[in-house]
């Protein structure tokens, strides 16, 4: 059932509630599903604010007049899904996450003519491809993402990856299986160079991660100047301009991409620049998969030109079965689901949260996307 509050109060609207929205600090409407369980915080939204509804298509709406409408400021497009709980299964929860995002993106194009006081549009998500229609782009509206809350648990899967193939796991798993005592070397990531695509809140953590393993990190950057502080304190070992992805890819054992999907990422890490790669070396994609040339890195995996691949993110989502992705011995792959730990819709809803304090405060908001760049 759609949830359809005022103010901080969860029960129906009343008159004195409607009297008080005259002189509201904000009129929020939230798309996403109300009985998720990270939608309890919208209790603590600060004085003053009104909730005007939570729901996931425009018939959980009918409820709001013209006015209401109008008056409307802010939206949140939350992610269908949410935290999963003990008694939620998992496949449950991933299937809903990953068959709303179209139909809430759909959600929003329905509002969109009815929203003509709308000052600030929230997604919960990082990646806005899907989100960046033309009249959001030329709008004036604020576009604000869920950059950061991923951060960790996505960083983690990168460093864990790098293990799986300097410790050999499915060797070590296949021996365990099979009750073979199977010595064989493995390999230490002290030393080793992770190569980070995208430097921002999530190559940062990589960073700091593949620090503490006292890995060489270097980074491809637009904007050298705004990282040399990184460069200063150790975090980064070397920075590499936006023309030398080639160069960075042959420096680097591991190469960790975290890029969004815009216009200028499509394909960067093309055919050319996966043949630069050393042998030796492993691609990571935590990032969005049109950043690669997936075929091209499939005939790169398949030619054992370079040692191997872990992919969270694909070009086609769901995965096709047919894709030879799936029966390569040398690719770690998961269905988009690094990000997905049990308290990750939480921090993105509190992140929301803190975010609406500074817009009624009349501060700068956090994480302002660029609708033109993309991210």
């Amino acid at each position: 059932m759609p949830y359809n509050g005022s103010s901080n109060d969860t029960g129906s609207a009343t008159a004195a509630a409607a009297a008080a929205a005259a002189a509201a600090a904000a009129r929020v409407l939230v798309i996403g599903n109300p009985e998720a369980p990270e939608f309890a915080l919208l209790q603590q939204l600060p004085p003053g604010v009104v909730l005007l509804g939570v729901g996931q298509s425009l018939a959980d709406f009918a409820h709001l007049s013209p006015e209401q409408w109008a008056s409307c400021d802010v939206v949140v497009k939350m992610g269908g899904g949410s935290s999963p709980s003990k008694s939620q299964p998992a496949h449950s929860h991933l299937h809903r996450c990953n068959s709303s995002s179209v139909s809430l993106t759909q959600s929003l194009e329905e509002f969109w003519p009815l929203l003509t006081g709308l000052k600030w549009l929230h997604s919960g998500a990082v990646g806005l491809e899907h989100l960046l229609t033309p009249a959001l782009v030329t709008s004036p509206v604020l576009l604000t993402n869920a950059r950061g809350v991923y951060s960790q648990s996505l960083a983690e899967f990168a460093l864990m990856s790098c293990h799986f193939f300097a410790k050999q796991l499915p060797r070590l798993m296949a021996s365990q299986a099979a009750r073979v005592w199977d010595v064989h070397e493995v390999q230490e990531l002290r030393g080793a160079t992770m190569g980070l695509i995208g430097f921002g809140a999530i190559g940062r953590r990589v960073a700091e991660l593949a620090g503490a393993y006292r890995m060489r990190v270097v980074a491809l950057t637009r904007d050298a100047s705004k990282v040399q502080q990184d460069v200063h304190s150790g975090l980064l070992s070397q920075v590499y301009a936006a023309d030398q992805l080639h160069q960075l890819m042959a420096a680097s054992d591991y190469v960790c991409l975290s890029l969004p999907h815009t216009a200028s990422t499509d394909g960067l890490v093309s055919a050319a620049a996966i043949a630069a790669m050393k042998p030796t070396g492993v691609l990571i994609n935590v990032g969005r998969g049109r950043t690669v040339d997936e075929e091209a890195l499939i005939a790169a995996l398949q030619a054992g030109r370079i040692r191997g691949a872990a992919l969270d993110v694909f070009a086609t989502e769901p995965l096709p079965s047919s894709n030879p992705l799936w029966g390569l011995p040398n690719v770690l792959l998961t269905p988009h689901c690094s990000a997905r730990t049990s308290r990750f819709m939480f921090d993105n809803m509190q992140l929301f949260l803190d975010n609406l304090q500074r817009y009624v405060e009349g501060r700068q908001l956090l994480n302002v996307v660029n609708k033109t760049l993309g991210y």
